[in-house]
């Protein structure tokens, strides 16, 4: 659904905002942003990164992407997916811990924000129809199940070695079994827990949060602190320096394939997610002002210190079921985040790793889509076989080489004659949320697929990945 003509949407919402829209995007703006602020500290953890590193790439690179994309819904931060891919990518390079770490991931997200403003200078968006939906299916599914099992470290409260692969992390986890801190473990457990009742009981509510808050307030009262159970700690509060990492040749060598990488996925499941609320909503969104959102959204967050981020499912849904109207909901929900990183950052010292790890595990548990999967199969085996391909080498060989491999599988599975749809599927960021997107008004009524088409061919399913 592409718009020619390039008109940031700043232009537009100035110069025709309307007051009777204030109240909608001041209440979706604090309801997105009480779910984003804990989130963000959790992608940060899996990312491998200072919790309050995911504040940094959560304020400024929001209020980027709407200065600059054309969906109205879209919200850009930190999401699972990216944060997995950006440790994968800078473990390689530095060690988890060291300033030489954040200043890798810092200059990633540099190098993801030019490849994005380069493909909407060349207009090279049909470049992510090389990533099939079944390919997809797989890769998500392959990664959540890493990306699950990196975090049971903090939720058991042991030190292992950071890995990217099954057997790496099983052989890790069984070694450092008998460390295990029952009393992190028992938080952990009543957090995932919590999140689960929450959602199901009280979908409104931001379980997240509520979550946090709650396990802050045992740890500060019980002072468990003392008693190993891990935190944390204290964090500085304001906004971090703005400064650009050190340009090292050789480093931004070592993460030039995973920079391609993560901009194609990034794009693609951004896309798939602005098109789906476009459709429902009666609106255009413009590929080109995509890319450069993204863009200057990664850009600004290398710069003030963050990690790669990118459109997600879950808070884009929620801004839309909160009643967004505008480009103003982004700029309260970044208004809140940045509250909490001036005056708050001193009560969530005593917020335990295991409560960020278990919103980690229930958001990125729905990516395994057992019933994605077996619709894949009925339209066709070859598609499944791919999938599963994907979805092993993932875990088997590490997220990039997966994702790789699955590529080049599907590339040699497509014919001459097969019609690749405009927009493919792709992978919506998880989310504590349904398997597949809702309209608000009709909750049992789910939104159809951004590549969805009356003829289905082969190389098509009908549904996007639910994340």
């Amino acid at each position: 659904m592409e718009k020619k003509g390039y008109r940031p949407r700043i232009a537009q919402w100035a110069f025709t905002y309307q007051r009777k829209d204030f109240r909608h995007d001041v209440i979706a703006g604090f309801t997105v942003g009480s779910m984003l602020a804990p989130q963000a500290m959790a992608y940060a953890l899996l990312a491998g990164l200072p919790p309050e590193t995911g504040l940094y790439a959560s304020i400024l690179p929001a209020l980027a992407y709407a200065l600059f994309g054309s969906s109205r819904q879209l919200a850009v931060g930190p999401v699972a997916i990216m944060s997995l891919l950006t440790a994968s990518a800078v473990g390689t390079v530095a060690q988890e811990g060291e300033s030489s770490y954040a200043e890798a991931a810092a200059l990633l997200a540099l190098m993801i924000g030019a490849f994005h403003i380069l493909m909407a200078i060349g207009r090279l968006d049909f470049l992510t129809r090389f990533l099939s939906h079944s390919v997809l299916v797989g890769f998500v599914a392959g990664a959540a199940i890493i990306t699950g099992l990196s975090q049971t470290s903090h939720l058991l409260g042991i030190r292992t070695a950071r890995k990217s692969r099954l057997l790496d992390m099983g052989g890790e986890l069984i070694r450092h079994l008998s460390e295990m801190h029952f009393l992190t473990f028992l938080i952990g457990v009543l957090a995932i827990a919590g999140l689960i009742l929450l959602k199901k009981r009280a979908p409104h509510l931001p379980g997240a949060l509520i979550v946090t808050a709650a396990s802050a307030a045992l740890i500060g009262v019980a002072k468990l602190e003392e008693q190993g159970v891990r935190t944390v700690g204290n964090m500085p509060e304001g906004f971090p320096s703005f400064s650009l990492p050190t340009f090292h040749t050789g480093l931004m060598a070592d993460l030039l394939p995973s920079a391609i990488i993560i901009t194609l996925i990034s794009f693609m499941e951004s896309s798939a997610i602005s098109n789906v609320f476009a459709r429902r909503h009666g609106y255009q969104v413009h590929q080109t002002q995509e890319l450069t959102g993204l863009g200057a959204a990664n850009l600004v967050s290398g710069i003030v210190g963050g990690f790669p981020v990118s459109g997600g499912f879950a808070r884009s849904a929620v801004t839309d079921d909160a009643g967004a109207r505008t480009l103003g909901s982004s700029l309260v929900s970044a208004a809140v985040v940045t509250a909490v990183l001036l005056f708050f950052t001193s009560l969530l010292a005593p917020l335990p790793n295991a409560a960020l790890s278990a919103i980690v595990i229930v958001s990125v548990s729905k990516l395994v889509d057992i019933k994605e999967l077996r619709h894949i199969a009925k339209i066709d085996s070859k598609d499944f076989a791919t999938a599963l391909i994907t979805l092993f080498t993932t875990l088997f060989l590490g997220v990039e080489l997966g994702l790789l491999i699955g590529v080049i599988i599907g590339f040699f599975r497509r014919s001459p004659g097969v019609q690749v749809p405009e927009h493919s599927p792709a992978t919506p960021d998880t989310a504590l949320s349904s398997p597949h997107p809702q309209n608000p008004g009709n909750p049992t009524e789910t939104v159809p697929s951004t590549a969805a088409a009356p003829q289905q061919n082969p190389q098509q399913t009908s549904q996007p990945v639910a994340h």
